[in-house]
């Protein structure tokens, strides 16, 4: 039985038209599975330091040095466009955030029940989502396009005693930004 996911507060918020800015988005743990330094790789290869154009990342999770590892590559590439940050929201300030972004992406390699897209989609956003198991039923939506997800291996979990739970898919950078793009 899919876990109770409470959207309906979402569902009925008014629909916030894209601004001058166009603004791809992510909230997800960061953990080495959740792909961030993908989405990060791609959003700069494709955009470069653009004005036009920002990525916002954020979790209130960060395993092992993720967050840590993220932030210095974003600082060392000289970019003003990406943001990343690791702070508790609560539930007004989550939706707040996911509201403020035009197209939600998600570059994961596994998921459980892929929370954020679906409240993303809960409020009309747009979403390009990684091509796994746990996107497939978003992926058949309008506004839903998929990042290829290949070669499936074992998903080992380092901070549960390196044990294996499901299996998680290969998400490339050279993927990714053509479909974000439309390229």
């Amino acid at each position: 039985m899919p876990i109770g996911l409470d959207i309906e507060h979402l569902l009925v918020r008014p629909f916030k038209p894209v601004g001058k800015k166009v603004v791809f988005g992510s909230v997800a743990a960061f953990h080495p599975r959740k792909g961030a330094d993908i989405l990060v790789n791609a959003f700069m290869e494709e955009f470069g330091d653009a004005v036009d154009v920002e990525l916002v990342i954020h979790s209130n999770l960060a395993f092992g040095s993720v967050y840590e590892k993220l932030s210095a590559q974003i600082e060392a590439a000289k970019v003003s466009n990406v943001v990343s940050s690791n702070s508790n929201l609560d539930d007004q300030r989550k939706a707040a955030l996911i509201e403020s972004f035009d197209i939600f992406v998600d570059c994961s390699r596994g998921e459980g029940y892929s929370i954020g897209p679906r409240e993303a989609l809960a409020l009309g956003k747009a979403v390009v989502l990684s091509d796994i198991d746990a996107h497939k039923e978003m992926l058949d939506m309008p506004g839903s396009w998929a990042i290829p997800a290949l070669m499936a291996f074992p998903a080992r979990y380092p901070e549960i005693n390196n044990q294996i739970f499901g299996r998680q898919a290969v998400v490339t950078v050279s993927d990714t930004p053509a479909i974000v793009t439309g390229k």
